[in-house]
């Protein structure tokens, strides 16, 4: 029962079809408990000979499970619009924020992995947010109510199914701490395996020309090999919490029954109590069994979240804090004074005190070779870093006086693709 903070965040764009899936759930779950009560009185009569009532009660049951397929028709429907909901607004926040982030974000992140967050994790959020979320509010509120009816009908049976209910939700919970673990290592190596793939794709005529095809292999086999581990140890710790809540159900579904029918051979209780007992006992349990289900298919977005929220609380690399127009009337003039730019991990400045003016109105050619800092000046131009010493203006200002967006549509790029011969 993990409920992260950043799924609970994601879920607020779709709160009021959140809430009717949550209510049309339920309502399903009540249909379950009416059939339930509505054999148990069929079979009180059967029990006592009376079948006057049986064609009614059997009209009655159809009618319920009529209303419960369309219920549940409807539930799917609104779930899934929910769920479409919050991963299209997760989705278009995090695109937002990557933009604002700008390339700058990418030398220290791995685009496959930025990538699998994008596609893989929202996914996962989807399924959690509308499938799990409202199975979890159902899941808290008819198992008391089937209780409390219990209680009027037949009060030994909670000697039974109180203590196996608490088992069944309290029990996995001590385990909830491990799970966690075991599924952040799960996503961890599944985004690394993801990042690998992709760049090993976007890179394969420069692997081929380096002859690194096989070594690019092995790294791709080895991860894989870990992905496997990695599910195979949350599928373990996923499989023990599967066990407890089984072994509660059972359990107390088997007791409640013997219970009642203790109360029927002493004569302490009627047929009907007894039957209702007997049915009931397993409707109780269907809540957490479906909870379980729910889990399961949710359960990538709940390893995906702290993914999802260092994406979305990443910091820029450059501060927007300028308010000036870059919308000049006249061509500009540009100057680097003594810049000086060293990328972070790098050994070595890729600018050391680099200093030269683009004259305005002139075309100014700069040439090099490559790694010189031809891409670097392009960068600190656009303002993806900002240098570490030294400035650079534009029109006799300062760029970081300038707002990104205006500095950024004044600036146009022609790129190129550059092929490596064989020589």
């Amino acid at each position: 029962m993990i409920v992260h903070p950043e799924l609970r965040r994601a879920a607020r764009p779709a709160r009021r079809p959140l809430l009717a899936a949550t209510l049309l759930q339920g309502a399903v779950t009540l249909t379950h408990l009416a059939q339930a009560a509505l054999l148990a009185l069929a079979l009180a009569g059967l029990a006592h000979g009376d079948t006057g009532r049986l064609p009614w009660l059997l009209a009655a049951v159809l009618a319920v499970v009529g209303a419960r397929a369309g219920l549940t028709v409807g539930q799917r429907r609104t779930a899934t619009r929910a769920g479409a909901r919050v991963r299209v607004a997760l989705r278009d926040e995090l695109l937002a924020h990557l933009g604002r982030l700008g390339p700058a974000h990418l030398n220290t992140a791995r685009a496959g992995a930025v990538r699998t967050t994008l596609v893989d994790g929202v996914e996962g959020v989807d399924a959690y947010v509308s499938r799990y979320l409202p199975q979890l509010l159902v899941t808290l509120t008819v198992p008391p109510l089937v209780l409390a009816a219990l209680a009027a009908t037949e009060p030994r049976a909670l000697l039974g199914l109180v203590p196996a209910l608490l088992l069944a939700l309290a029990g996995p919970r001590a385990w909830d701490r491990l799970l966690a673990t075991r599924g952040k290592e799960h996503w961890d190596t599944y985004e690394g395996l993801g990042a690998d793939y992709l760049e090993a794709l976007q890179g394969m005529p420069a692997l081929r020309a380096a002859g690194a095809v096989g070594r690019t292999r092995a790294r791709l086999e080895e991860r894989s090999a870990a992905l496997h581990r990695a599910t195979v140890a949350k599928l373990r710790v996923s499989l023990v919490d599967t066990g407890i809540t089984d072994l509660a159900i059972q359990g107390g579904t088997a007791a409640a029954a013997l219970l009642a029918c203790w109360s029927a051979v002493t004569g302490s209780t009627t047929a009907t109590g007894t039957y209702l007992v007997l049915l009931l006992a397993s409707e109780c349990f269907r809540p957490v069994r479906d909870l379980a289900r729910e889990w399961h298919a949710g359960y990538l977005g709940a390893s995906a979240a702290d993914g999802l929220a260092a994406l979305r609380t990443a910091e820029p690399a450059v501060q927007d804090t300028g308010t000036a127009s870059a919308h000049l009337r006249t061509p500009p003039e540009l100057r680097f004074h003594d810049v000086r730019f060293t990328y972070g991990g790098a050994p070595a400045p890729a600018l050391d005190g680099v200093s030269f003016t683009a004259q305005a109105g002139r075309t100014t050619a700069i040439v090099g070779p490559s790694g010189a800092g031809k891409s670097t000046l392009l960068a600190l131009l656009l303002r993806h870093h900002d240098p570490q010493e030294g400035r650079i203006t534009l029109d006799g200002r300062p760029t970081t006086e300038y707002a990104l967006d205006s500095l950024r549509q004044g600036i146009a790029v022609v790129s190129q693709e550059t092929y490596l011969f064989h020589a």
